[in-house]
């Protein structure tokens, strides 16, 4: 559970033309484009995909899943893995929760996890191009330029824990991100794609909560940290 908190808190952290325009569309315009699209969302739904490759296995496969995504502003989410795992943040408290083992894991969400770029980006209370440096990704593959921009991010900040470099791939449409290249500085990397995205749905804040249920097992740090 722990090494998935990371991947998500990375990520977190942070959604077709015709291929001319998307050849067309310059750096600048493309960073503007995901910026303005972000700060006018209200809240976001996708299905999401995840893999992740880890440094030290020997095979360098990692924890794999899908599921449902929900955001909301300022700063919450809620991650719904098949299987039973979620992810619940009120941008205040963090809930991690194994139904089928009936753990409940929570934590306050420290300053530098909230600091964190890719989750401000992707809540609408970051900007780009004051977090990170960009760069536009060249395709020469039919295949790769179809899926969308490619959008290279590396934080400016060097005290990013866990962040290394992350690339978006954006749908020049709509310039929401659609997939995700994840790095961090172990050399352990997450890949994730979403789809049927749907934006502004109004909701409830009660989503981003989590009562513990009768029998479950909770490990609650707040009370640690409240000393």
């Amino acid at each position: 559970m722990k090494r998935l908190a990371q991947t998500i808190i990375v990520l977190a952290a942070s959604w077709l033309v015709p291929m001319g325009l998307v050849s067309a569309a310059t750096e600048s315009e493309v960073v503007a484009g995901v910026q303005k699209t972000y700060e006018g969302l209200r809240d976001l739904t996708a299905s999401f995909t995840q893999e992740t490759f880890v440094s030290s296995a020997p095979d360098r496969k990692g924890p794999q899943g899908k599921g449902r995504l929900f955001l909301k502003k300022p700063g919450k989410m809620r991650w719904e893995f098949e299987g039973g795992m979620l992810f619940i943040s009120d941008a205040k408290t963090v809930w991690q929760v194994d139904t089928e083992e009936g753990q409940v894991l929570i934590a306050p969400l420290a300053p530098e996890t909230a600091s964190i770029t890719a989750l401000n980006f992707l809540s609408g209370l970051g900007s780009l191009r004051k977090a990170f440096k960009t760069r536009l990704i060249p395709k020469d593959a039919a295949a790769d330029r179809a899926r969308g921009i490619f959008l290279e991010l590396t934080p400016k900040l060097t005290t990013e824990a866990a962040l290394q470099s992350m690339t978006i791939v954006v749908d020049p449409k709509s310039y929401l991100v659609v997939e995700a290249f994840v790095s961090d500085m172990y050399g352990n990397e997450t890949h994730l794609t979403f789809s049927k995205l749907k934006t502004n749905a109004g909701h409830a804040d009660a989503l981003f909560s989590y009562q513990p249920k009768p029998g479950q097992d909770v490990i609650d740090s707040r009370e640690k940290s409240a000393f």
